[in-house]
C-alpha cells in the first residue's frame, strides 16, 4: 500500500495536479462514466469489473482454503464467527476498496505522465504490464531506497501468499491421502513429507509461471488462474448450506462440469485470442523512427472499438472477471438436477446444524410433516 501510494503523489507531483491527471485523462478518452454499458466481452466494464470483483470476494471469503485453515484455528465457533466478520467489514471491503483506488490512479496518473509519449509506442517497453516498474526506475533513482521499498512491497505480499498456500496445499495433501495410508509414520517423516509436497507445489508454480505471458497481462492472467477454480468450489459449499438434498453424485458431476467449463474457457481464450482492443495512444512528443505518428489531438474521441464475436468465440472471449460466475452456476444446476435424478439426500440423515438457519427452519418441519404421516400409517396399518 505504502509503494502504491509513492507511485501516486511522485506522479501527481511531476504532472502537477490532480486536475491535470482528470484533465488529460478526458481528454484521452481513458476517463468516461457510462453506466448502462453491460459487455461481457469487455474485460475492464464498469459492471463486469464491480460484479466479477464482489463475487470473487464472497467466494474467496466463503471457501478459500488459507481462511478456512486459519478459521478452524479458533477454539471456538463464535470467536469464529467474530473473526470473520472483523476481517471481512473491517480490513477485506475497505481493503478492497482502498486497492481499487489506489490501481485506478496510478493507471490515471501514468497515462497523464506519459500521454504524449507512450512508452509501448516508443519501444522502450514491450508489455503495458512494464509500465509501473519503468516509471519507477526512471523517476525513483534519485530518492534513495524507495526503488528498493517498492520491490519490498511486492515480494512481501507475494511471498506471504505464497507460503500460506503451499503449507496449505500441503496439510490437505498430508489429511486427505498420506494420513489415512500412513497411520504409523514418525511425526519427523511426516513434517518431511509436508515439506516435499509444499516445494513441489512451489515447482509447480513455477513452471505456470511461464504460462503468464501468453494469457495477457499478469492482472489477466493471475485473476483466470486463481477466480475460475473458485466458482465450482463455491457452488459446493452453497448446495451444502441451502440445497440440503443434494447428494455425492449431484457435489461431484456440478464440480467436475463447471471445472471443465471454466478450463475449456480460459485455455480456449488463449488459444483464439480476441482482437485488440486497447485505446490509441500519442508518440507526439517521442523521438522515434520506426514508429507511426499519432498526435494527442487524434485521441479527443478515443473510444473502446465495439466487438460481437462469432461461433465459439463467443464463449472463449467472455470476459475473465464472469468466468467464475458461470462456473458456479453451471455446478449448481447441474449438482442440483444430478441429485434430483439420482434420488437426492434423506434429510433425515443430516446433522441440522451444517445447513442454513433457514433453510433449517423449513427442513425441520418437512422432517416433523415425514413422521406424522408415518405415525398416520402406523396407526392405520395396526
Amino acid at each position: 500500500m505504502i509503494g502504491l501510494f509513492s507511485v501516486i503523489i511522485l506522479g501527481v507531483v511531476n504532472v502537477g495536479s490532480f486536475s491535470e491527471i482528470f484533465s488529460r485523462s478526458v481528454q484521452g478518452g481513458r476517463l468516461f462514466f457510462n453506466f448502462y454499458d453491460v459487455d461481457i466481452y469487455t474485460s475492464n466494464n464498469f459492471w463486469v469489473v464491480i460484479l466479477g470483483t464482489t463475487f470473487f470476494w464472497i467466494a474467496v471469503s466463503s471457501c478459500n482454503q488459507l481462511l478456512i485453515q486459519r478459521t478452524c484455528c479458533f477454539p471456538t465457533i463464535k470467536q469464529a464467527k467474530q473473526k470473520m466478520y472483523y476481517r471481512v467489514v473491517y480490513f477485506s471491503i475497505p481493503g478492497f476498496i482502498i486497492n481499487i483506488t489506489q490501481c485506478s490512479l496510478i493507471g490515471l496518473t501514468l497515462y497523464a505522465y506519459y500521454y504524449k509519449c507512450d512508452p509501448v509506442l516508443d519501444g522502450s517497453i514491450k508489455r503495458i504490464d512494464e509500465l509501473v516498474p519503468f516509471f519507477i526506475r526512471q523517476e525513483f533513482h534519485s530518492f534513495p531506497g524507495l526503488t528498493g521499498l517498492f520491490v519490498v512491497c511486492i515480494l512481501s505480499a507475494s511471498f506471504s501468499t505464497l507460503s500460506s498456500g503451499f503449507n496449505a496445499i500441503a496439510a490437505l495433501f498430508w489429511e486427505d491421502i498420506f494420513a489415512k495410508r500412513l497411520p504409523n509414520i514418525h511425526p519427523s517423516k511426516a513434517v518431511l513429507i509436508t515439506k516435499i509436497i509444499a516445494a513441489l507445489a512451489g515447482l509447480l508454480c513455477i513452471g505456470l509461471a511461464f504460462l503468464v505471458k501468453e494469457i495477457g497481462t499478469i492482472f489477466e492472467a493471475a485473476f483466470a488462474l486463481s477466480a475460475a477454480p473458485i466458482g465450482p468450489l463455491f457452488a459446493i459449499f452453497s448446495m451444502g448450506l441451502f440445497v440440503p438434498f443434494v447428494n455425492s453424485h449431484g457435489a461431484v458431476v456440478g464440480l467436475i462440469s463447471g471445472q471443465l467449463l471454466c478450463f475449456v474457457i480460459n485455455f480456449g481464450g488463449l488459444i483464439f485470442k480476441s482482437p485488440s482492443r486497447l485505446l490509441l495512444s500519442s508518440n507526439e512528443n517521442c523521438f522515434t523512427k520506426n514508429s507511426t505518428f499519432i498526435p494527442f489531438s487524434n485521441l479527443t474521441n478515443n473510444q473502446i472499438p465495439h466487438y460481437s464475436p462469432q461461433g465459439w468465440n463467443r464463449l472463449f472471449h467472455i470476459s475473465y472477471f464472469i468466468v467464475p460466475m458461470i462456473g458456479y452456476f453451471t455446478a449448481l444446476f447441474l449438482g442440483i438436477i444430478v441429485s434430483l435424478l439420482t434420488g437426492g439426500s434423506n434429510v433425515k440423515n443430516i446433522n441440522p446444524i451444517l445447513v442454513n438457519s433457514y433453510v433449517r427452519k423449513y427442513m425441520q418441519k418437512s422432517i416433523a410433516q415425514d413422521n406424522a404421516v408415518e405415525l398416520d400409517n402406523l396407526k392405520t396399518k395396526y
